[in-house]
This record gives C-alpha cells, sequence and structure tokens, in this order.
C-alpha cells in the first residue's frame, strides 16, 4: 500500500470510529441497527417574512399594513407526532396593540394533521417527512409612535414525543457457561430511534439462577429544547420537567419489573439531564441458548423555541 493509500485509509477509519461514537456509550448506529438514529425531533422556523423584520406603526389606533406570523414544522426524528398533538405558542404580542388588519391574529395554535416522522423503507433508503405550517394569522400594529421601536417575538412549540429503543441481551441455559453463544454479563448493544432523549447504555448481569439484571442509562441529547413528563402538551412546572414515561417490553411472558422510576414508571433526569434506572428479568428454567432483544420506549413532552425580532417604523401621521 502506497503512503497516500494509507492515510487516505486511516483517515476514513478514524471518521468511522469518530462517527460511532456519537450516538452514546454504547448507543449503536449503521446498516444493522433499525433505526435511522440522530438526536433532534421537530426543527422549527419561521417562513420567510412570516413575520417580516420590519412594519410601519399605526395612524390613530388602525394599522397601516400587516404581517402574518406561520412557523415550519420539519420532523427529522421517528415518531410520528398525531394530529393535535402540537401545540404552539406566540410570545411579544399584545392584542391591544397587534388587533390585525382582519382580527384573525391569535396567539396559541395546535397542529391540525399528523407530522410525520422519518423512517426506513425495506432496504435500509431513509423517507423524509413533509413539513407541517402552523399559521397565527394575521396581525397589525394599531397605535402611532414617536419613533421606531424593535420587540422580541418568540414562538414556544410544546409536542408529544417518543424514544423507541431496542437493547440485545444473552439467555443461556447454563449462566455459569463461560464459552456460549453470547456474554450473560457486560455491555450490550441498544439501537435508538431519531429522538432527543435516548438510552445511551445498556448492561446485563445475572440476577439469580433464573433472572437477569438490566441496568439502562437515559440521557437528554439535543442541544436545546426541555423535556416534560407526558401530558396534555403544557410544557409547564418544576414538578413536571426533566421526567419521562418508560415503558419495557420482552418476549419472555412476563415484562421486566424495574426500579429507579416513580409512580411505576416516570424516570426523573435531573438537571443534569441523565438518569440510570434497572429492570429485573424472570428468563424461567427452560431455555435455549439465545440473544433476544428488549424494547424500551420513552414518552415525554418536548419544548423547543424560535425567536425573532420585529421592527415597528414610525411613519407620522
Amino acid at each position: 500500500m502506497n503512503p497516500k493509500t494509507s492515510l487516505t485509509f486511516s483517515v476514513m477509519l478514524l471518521v468511522t470510529l469518530l462517527y460511532g461514537c456519537t450516538a452514546g456509550e454504547n448507543a449503536t448506529t449503521g446498516i444493522n441497527s433499525p433505526f435511522i438514529g440522530g438526536q433532534n425531533a421537530v426543527l422549527v422556523n419561521f417562513i420567510e417574512s412570516a413575520p417580516p423584520s420590519e412594519v410601519f406603526d399605526g395612524k390613530s389606533g388602525t394599522p397601516r399594513e400587516t404581517f402574518d406570523v406561520i412557523v415550519n414544522l420539519e420532523n427529522v426524528g421517528e415518531f410520528s407526532i398525531p394530529s393535535g398533538k402540537i401545540k404552539a405558542n406566540l410570545k411579544g404580542i399584545d392584542p391591544r396593540d397587534f388587533t390585525g388588519g382582519s382580527r384573525n391574529g391569535r396567539t396559541s395554535v395546535a397542529s391540525s394533521s399528523e407530522l410525520r416522522g422519518q423512517s426506513k423503507d425495506s432496504e435500509g433508503n431513509k423517507i423524509e417527512s413533509p413539513p407541517v405550517q402552523l399559521g397565527f394569522g394575521t396581525f397589525g400594529y394599531g397605535p402611532n409612535l414617536v419613533g421606531n421601536f424593535q420587540t422580541n417575538l418568540r414562538v414556544d412549540i410544546c409536542y408529544q414525543y417518543e424514544t423507541r429503543a431496542v437493547g440485545i441481551y444473552c439467555k443461556l441455559s447454563d449462566i455459569t457457561e463461560k464459552n456460549g453463544i453470547c456474554d450473560i454479563r457486560g455491555v450490550k448493544k441498544i439501537y435508538n430511534s431519531g429522538a432527543p432523549v435516548q438510552i445511551v447504555s445498556m448492561t446485563q448481569a445475572p440476577a439469580g439462577s433464573n433472572e437477569l439484571l438490566f441496568t439502562f442509562k437515559v440521557r437528554k441529547l439535543s442541544n436545546s429544547g426541555d423535556v416534560f413528563k407526558p401530558g396534555n402538551q403544557a410544557c409547564t412546572g418544576t414538578a413536571e420537567k426533566n421526567r419521562v414515561k418508560v415503558i419495557v417490553e420482552t418476549e419472555e411472558g412476563q415484562n421486566p419489573k424495574c426500579q429507579g422510576l416513580t409512580n411505576g414508571d416516570i424516570l426523573f433526569l435531573g438537571s443534569s439531564g441523565e438518569a440510570t434506572f434497572t429492570c429485573i428479568q424472570n428468563i424461567g428454567t427452560q431455555r435455549a441458548d439465545a440473544e433476544k432483544p428488549v424494547r424500551i420506549t420513552l414518552q415525554y413532552d418536548f419544548l423547543d423555541s424560535k425567536a425573532s425580532t420585529l421592527l415597528i417604523k414610525h411613519l407620522g401621521e
């Protein structure tokens, strides 16, 4: 191998290794993963000129011009959000000032259609989802100013979301077997769907002759947004913040019993955005040596925002 070829191969290998580490401590992505992966859910952006960067003030309480406020929502995760499960609030608009030319401007709206998540086809190709737009209607600034005035606008989006994860655990007829088809102790593979909260690691150990102990670490990976206990998409209150609902399922005839959860199924992530919980799985007395899947679903509401500014220019009477 000549030096240039060797250098190219080394760079490609390094990139591959670095990419494989971005999903989490032992979370896995790639061609064998059942999911596309990724750390984001809904991308929120204003439509161009809705709102515009500037408008004129009003005359005698009547707007001289009107404008729309519309946000574009693109779901880059893998959970499809049902109709009505996205709620948006527009901040920075005082209805007493922004009366609206047709008086139909609103500061709170909800989605009226499904926002589909991305998916894989049978060949592993990514199928992207179409965006959805939420409109707040038409506004206009009524008061007459003495000079230019800049105000801040922000849209807060609260929506229902889920993370689906699949871990691979080892099941042996003899848990003392040293040369089994798989290792009954240690770190295990875990695959996550594209979402802002993920299972970043899974470990396994014997917990008796017929039981296994699973340990899962959950972490909020998205750099923006906040996690709330799943509910009515309000995304408010410290008692609801940094909480996710956990569902763990296997094909063992009965699902594992989990600890480290409040009210049976709620995991508190804390201010660090990370927490660990454990589960005990009974595997029975009659069993074959095999690797088996454990399915974990994380359910939560997610809050994200998009900000802009609006310059209101004084035109005079």
